[in-house]
C-alpha cells in the first residue's frame, strides 16, 4: 500500500480536562514522526471532546483516503477496545462502505509495556 494512501487515527478515551486532550495531541504529533507507512496520522477520541472517528474518517474520506488504521491508545481490553471501538470502526464502514478500517492492537498489548514502565519509573529514581 503506498504511504500516500493510508491513515493512522490514534484513539484516546477523551478528558474534559482540555490539558489531557492537548497533551494527548501532542503525543500524536510527536509519534506521527516515527511511525512510516501513514500519509496522515492523527488523534482522535472516544468520546467527551473532539474529534470522534465518524468526524475523522468522513474528513478522510472527502480527501481520498479510504485505508485507515485504529490505535487504541489504551491500557487493557476493556468494554471501550472490545465494544465500544468496534461499534464505531462498524458506524464508520456504514457510512463509508468503500473504506477499509482495521483496529489496531490496543497499546497495552504490547509484550514490552511492562518494561517501557519500569524503564521509566527506574529513570525517576
Amino acid at each position: 500500500m503506498s504511504t500516500n494512501t493510508k491513515a493512522l487515527l490514534v484513539m484516546a478515551h477523551g478528558s474534559r480536562a482540555q490539558k489531557a486532550n492537548d497533551e494527548f495531541k501532542t503525543i500524536v504529533n510527536q509519534l506521527s514522526e516515527y511511525v512510516s507507512g501513514y500519509k496522515i496520522v492523527e488523534p482522535i477520541f472516544l468520546e467527551l471532546c473532539d474529534p470522534s472517528m465518524l468526524d475523522a474518517v468522513e474528513v478522510l474520506y472527502e480527501n481520498g483516503i479510504e485505508n485507515i488504521d485504529i490505535y487504541p491508545m489504551f491500557f487493557n481490553q476493556g468494554k471501550h477496545v472490545g465494544v465500544d471501538i468496534p461499534a464505531q470502526i462498524q458506524e464508520c464502514l456504514t457510512a463509508y462502505p468503500n473504506c477499509t478500517i482495521t483496529q489496531l492492537d490496543y497499546f497495552g498489548s504490547n509484550s514490552e509495556f511492562a518494561k517501557i514502565m519500569a524503564k521509566h519509573i527506574e529513570s525517576q529514581g
